[in-house]
């Protein structure tokens, strides 16, 4: 699976669940061990369950991120005002 096909991954079960374009794939490894792994400027941990690719970003409210328009993910509280900053300066580079 490329990188930029992954959409977001969520920590169920003490696993990793990748959701991509060519389908869902569960690994045994840590969310945070993939969090080092990916690049940092268009992937966030908004949640401590989710971590986001923002090129599929298709609207976003302070509280929640809709990705490819029908997924909805949650951001944290405590990751709001971060994720805000992250967010602008991504529309910025883009």
């Amino acid at each position: 699976v490329l990188v930029d096909d992954i959409v977001y991954m969520e920590n169920k079960d003490r696993k990793t669940c990748f959701y991509t374009t060519q389908g869902d794939f569960v690994v045994r490894d840590s969310l945070e061990e993939w969090k080092k792994k990916l690049p940092a400027t268009f992937f966030y941990q908004v949640h401590k369950s989710y971590i986001a690719n923002l090129h599929y970003v298709t609207k976003y409210s302070y509280d929640e991120l809709y990705l490819n328009e029908n997924i909805r993910i949650p951001v944290a509280p405590r990751k709001q005002a971060d994720f805000h900053k992250f967010w602008f300066r991504y529309l910025k580079r883009r």
